[in-house]
């Protein structure tokens, strides 16, 4: 007994939570109790031993095992009994135990011979003796917290020993080793006092004691698999308790039933072929492999015919075994073997050609050569065509063929198919089946792929509850399907319970397939999907490469699998802000997909979007649009119109409709991507997020402000639940929110929300990545509004420092090398400061000429001002002949630039001639300012005049005025017709000519102005607000009052919709309408 009791024996505890499964008993009594009737069905000889030594011999520090003892078992063996063996020698007892509790199939393998000699000796001493007498015994031992819990809270359930027990009459021995096992601090001492009524027992027990039957030390061992029913539990002291057990003979009718049936499969052939199937079923694949190819180098049957057929129906098996480590030519090799010998010695309709065919199918699926695997289907069906239209072997063709139109992307006849195996597997198997859940799989990852979401998680949740009770924790199917469970939740935004599913995928995956199966790659591909989406580039990157590894080792150049790493690779690059290489994986992803899949596959509408998403990246707005088309010609063939696929491939075509121009185009996809999202998505998913802060994009370039800043605040919303406080996503929300703001005018506000999203952005991307230099362009619009200059122009100096290296020109990018980064900056600069300097020249111009100013200024004042007025144009004049210079000298830099605008090379002799044009003009400019300035010091003023009595001369003035005018001109050549930049200077134009009483010609500025915004914007942009007020006062100075009257109610409406109620523009053109609303009183 004391080298037993206190022990950790394999056990199951059935719950008794309802009359449904209250006797269920788990997949580790089933699996072991079918691996005991396999080894006690075959016969061994007196070599057993001597492997099993040689075995154990190899793993002595594993198992803690003495080589002497080892040998004094192989020499004397047949000295003692097995019962004599396993009470006394204790190595045997801890190894059995040990194995049977870890499963360690090799282990029982080896020990079979014993395990076998003991159940004898055990049943045929219990078969001499006449049980009459109820006994009660006792077993003392320890129990984790997790298990006892569950043993106190199944009263009524069934605990089973999947091991031999050993139990004692003496109550004080096992209550010893009860009580001593609260030593550890891990386990909880637990006396089981066991009742025994012999006559419904069906489990044999013996007494092992050199004493008389049952005296007071006895100890009694039963055999493996007893079954109890949990009694009544008493607490007899802190961390130790007292359960009654009851033997019982019950059995569980629905554990019972797929027992027998597995059974049914696997006794039908020879023990250790039995066994190769067994370990098949419990997911051992290199251990079946082991046994089958074992088995081919042996005589099978003395029939040479029965001997020739077994053997090609073990290298059937062998192939099976290679499809299903993905060592795929192996696994053709065998198959190929198979078919050629019963295509010598079988009809060709005999079933057996069916279950070659099928081999061969499954290693071309899985190979990706869809069309030949259906091929190779179809042959089965035509072999199938005699059997009853229930047989369970029509389902599995039915699967397999559903399997493959999947990946074909024929989603539609895929679930026909499914659905018909199911019918036929729901009315020929236990409802606990494996196959069962194997086919709900199917049906769950089908509708996966047709984006109805929620559906397939309820059929892999029907599918893992059948494989958590049929199958062993560590069999690959359960790791498929918490892969599949996994790619839900990543689907509905859920990654943090994604990579839980995925690491219990990887954790089965790892024990129980090889080091380069596909399966593996998969897992590590979905994993890198969804740091993808957390934002984590680099820990994506890392699982990508390691499926690439895996999979071009051993796929095949043109296996989708690979394209769809290409493209998470492609994917990962881009996020990271390196389009070029991004681009590279994403064409050869195409490359492949082009090769292996239908031109109407999905798959193929992914890459096309991938590829159109880089071009937009890179600013190449048309081919990314003509990319995204042809994605989406596709997709609205070959997927349902709520697919959330459509919506993503909508939302892109949106994008690039917006990057040119088309905004209300482009808001109909978003709308269009939203309805489909707010359907298929949960309303906290981050596509959401993405959809919202899109719209709110749009809105803002269409200057509908109020309009857009809910949008943006939805979707910081979602992301503020669902993503980690660093994830970069913030800064895409932050930086819009800012921007929006800083057009309100709320520029604290503003400036707050873009510092966010920098600090993030510093923090999670590369120190040159295109998201950065937005963000600095945005804070130095900021700095600029709130006159802080010099930050606003060290802010544009780091963008265009990064900005440098994703420039396009030709619809190529430049390389690093293309241009100076530094002369850019500078000549830049120089482009900023001088049209900065152009515009203060003109509006000093526009108000030394106004009526107001020439009534009030002094001498002294007006010559102050004009010497401003010369000052400005000098320094002016300066960045402009610098600029000019650096523009013209090809050893400082190949791109030129203008203004802080990219010039192709085409352009350049006309930007320089502009230049020299600008540079003429506000030399005159200057010269006419010091003629004035040299006219007006040899006046003399009277010191007992006014002020006011000094008259200026507006001649000159309005000179200067039309030479800034022509200046502007010139830079407004360089811009697109519809750029917002023209209407604004239509603006300042048409109110210079307000100024000096020009109102008809100001009036055709604004027209002008008018028609860019109506063309570019929507209708209440804050630009058209200003254009409005401004028609108006041109109308009031040509006496048109009435029409004058209706364009300021339309700036008020306007501004109510793009600013809010208390903004200070609202308020100037409510003034205003009020203003002219008394003159027409």
């Amino acid at each position: 007994m004391t080298n037993q009791l206190n022990d950790l024996l394999p056990y199951s505890i059935v719950t008794a939570t309802s009359s449904s499964n209250l006797d269920q008993l788990d997949q580790s009594f089933m699996y072991t109790q079918l691996l005991k009737e396999t080894i006690l069905d075959d016969e061994y000889d007196h070599n057993a031993r001597k492997i099993f030594t040689d075995f154990c011999l190899t793993r002595l520090t594993e198992n803690d095992l003495q080589p002497e003892r080892l040998h004094n078992f192989e020499e004397h063996y047949d000295n003692h009994s097995s019962i004599w063996w396993y009470t006394k020698e204790g190595f045997a007892y801890s190894l059995i135990n040990k194995a049977l509790r870890t499963q360690d199939t090799e282990m029982m393998i080896k020990m079979a011979f014993f395990l076998r000699d003991l159940h004898e000796e055990i049943k045929y001493k219990h078969s001499q003796v006449s049980h009459t007498t109820n006994i009660t015994v006792y077993r003392g031992q320890g129990m984790n917290i997790v298990d006892v819990e569950k043993l106190l809270n199944n009263k009524g359930g069934l605990l089973s020993f999947n091991s031999f027990l050993s139990t004692s009459i003496d109550q004080q021995v096992s209550f010893m080793f009860a009580d001593s096992a609260r030593e550890n601090p891990d386990l909880i001492g637990i006396l089981f006092r066991m009742y025994i009524d012999p006559s419904i027992s069906s489990t044999p027990y013996v007494s092992v004691s050199d004493k008389g039957q049952f005296n007071e030390e006895e100890e009694i061992l039963f055999s493996m698999h007893t079954i109890f029913r949990i009694g009544e539990m008493t607490e007899i002291d802190d961390r130790l308790w007292e359960v009654n057990l009851t033997l019982t003979s019950d059995t569980d009718s629905q554990l019972k039933c797929l027992t027998d049936y597995i059974r049914q499969e696997i006794m039908s052939v020879p023990g250790w072929f039995r066994m190769g199937i067994l370990m098949q079923k419990m997911g051992k694949f290199e251990k079946a492999l082991e046994i089958f190819t074992t088995l081919l180098q042996t005589k099978l049957n003395d029939d040479f015919n029965v001997d020739e057929f077994l053997r090609t129906k073990i290298n059937v098996r062998i192939g099976d075994m290679h499809e299903l480590m993905g060592t795929y030519t192996n696994a053709l090799d065998r198959f190929d073997k198979a078919l050629e010998y019963c295509q010598i010695v079988l009809p060709s309709d005999n079933p057996f050609f069916g279950v070659i065919f099928s081999g061969i199918a499954k290693v071309y699926w899985s190979m990706g050569n869809y069309n030949m695997a259906l091929s190779y289907l179809e042959k089965v069906l035509e072999i199938m065509k005699s059997l009853p239209s229930t047989h369970p072997d029509l389902a599995l063709s039915y699967n397999s063929i559903a399997a493959v139109h999947q990946s074909m992307g024929n989603y539609v006849t895929a679930l026909s198919y499914s659905e018909k195996a199911l019918e036929i597997l729901e009315k020929s198997l236990p409802s606990t089946h494996p196959d069962l859940a194997i086919n709900y799989n199917n049906i769950g990852m089908i509708h996966q792929s047709m984006g109805s979401y929620v559906m397939a998680l309820s059929y892999y949740k029907k599918a893992i509850e059948i494989m958590e009770k049929s199958l062993p924790t560590t069999h690959p199917s359960l790791a498929l399907n918490y892969n599949n469970i996994g790619v839900i939740h990543q689907s509905m935004g859920n990654y943090v319970m994604a990579l839980s599913y995925y690491k219990k995928a990887i954790e089965i995956m790892e024990k129980s397939l090889s080091a380069t199966h596909p399966t593996l790659a998969l897992n590590y591909n979905n994993i890198s999907m969804t740091h993808q989406s957390m934002g984590n580039y680099a820990m994506a990157l890392s699982y990508s490469e390691k499926a690439l590894e895996i999979w071009e080792k051993s796929l095949s150049a043109t296996h989708p699998s690979l394209a769809l790493n290409y493209n998470n690779i492609s994917m990962t690059h881009q996020s990271m802000g390196n389009y070029v290489m991004a681009l590279s994986y994403s064409e050869r992803a195409l490359e492949v997909i082009e090769k292996s899949l239908p031109p109407t596959h999905p798959d193929l509408a992914l890459n096309y979007n991938n590829i159109g998403m880089i071009h937009d990246s890179m600013g190449d707005y048309a081919m990314a649009l003509s990319y995204f088309e042809k994605g989406l010609e596709i997709m609205e063939k070959s997927l349902l119109p709520t697919h959330p696929n459509l919506a993503v491939n909508y939302n892109n075509v949106a994008a690039v409709h917006q990057s040119m121009g088309n905004y209300v185009m482009a808001l109909s996809f978003y709308k269009k991507a939203l309805d489909i999202m707010e359907k298929t998505l949960p309303p906290t998913h981050p596509n959401l997020a993405g959809n919202y802060n899109n719209i709110g994009t749009i809105h803002q370039s269409m200057g509908n402000y109020v309009m857009a800043l809910p949008y943006f605040e939805r979707a910081l919303k979602i992301v503020e639940k669902t993503l980690p406080s660093n994830h970069p996503s913030f800064a895409v929300y932050y930086v819009c929110i800012g921007e929006t703001h800083r057009s309100l005018g709320n520029y604290t506000t503003a400036l707050s929300y873009l510092q966010k999203a920098l600090l993030i952005q510093q923090k999670s991307l590369p120190h040159d990545h295109p998201d950065l230099a937005k963000t600095f362009k945005c804070i130095s619009l900021v700095h600029q509004s709130t006159g802080n200059h010099v930050l606003g122009l060290s802010s544009v100096e780091k963008a265009l420092e990064i900005q440098q290296k994703y420039i396009t020109d030709n619809d190529k990018l430049l390389t690093s090398s293309s241009y100076n980064t530094e002369a850019m900056v500078e000549c830049t600069k120089y482009g900023i400061e001088a049209s900065s300097q152009i515009k203060s020249a003109s509006e000093l111009t526009q108000r030394l000429l106004s009526t107001d100013h020439l009534a009030t200024v002094s001498a002294d004042n007006g010559r102050d001002e004009v010497k401003n007025l010369i000052k400005t144009c000098s320094d002016g004049i300066s960045n402009l002949e610098n600029m000019l210079q650096m523009a013209q000298n090809p050893s400082s830099m190949n791109q030129k630039w203008f203004y802080g605008n990219i010039i192709s090379s085409t352009e350049q002799n006309e930007q320089n001639q502009n230049m020299l044009s600008v540079l003429s003009y506000m030399k005159k400019a200057m010269k006419t300012g010091q003629n004035v300035l040299s006219c007006n010091e040899s006046v003399t003023t009277c010191s007992d005049q006014n002020n006011s009595d000094t008259i200026f001369s507006t001649k000159d003035y309005i000179m200067a005025l039309s030479y800034f005018d022509k200046a502007l001109q010139i830079v407004q050549r360089s811009l697109p017709l519809n750029d917002p930049f023209l209407a604004t200077n239509y603006n300042n134009l048409g109110n210079q000519l307000c100024q000096i009483g020009e109102y008809q010609e100001a009036l055709l500025y604004f027209e002008k102005a008018l028609e860019i915004i109506y063309r570019s914007f929507s209708n209440n942009h804050s630009l058209l607000a200003k254009t409005c007020s401004n028609m108006a006062n041109a109308l009031v100075g040509s006496g048109r009052y009435k029409e004058a009257i209706d364009y300021a109610k339309r700036a008020v409406e306007t501004a109510h919709c793009s600013f809010e109620i208390n903004n200070s523009e609202v308020e100037e053109y409510e003034n205003q309408l009020k203003l002219l609303e008394q003159m027409m009183e």
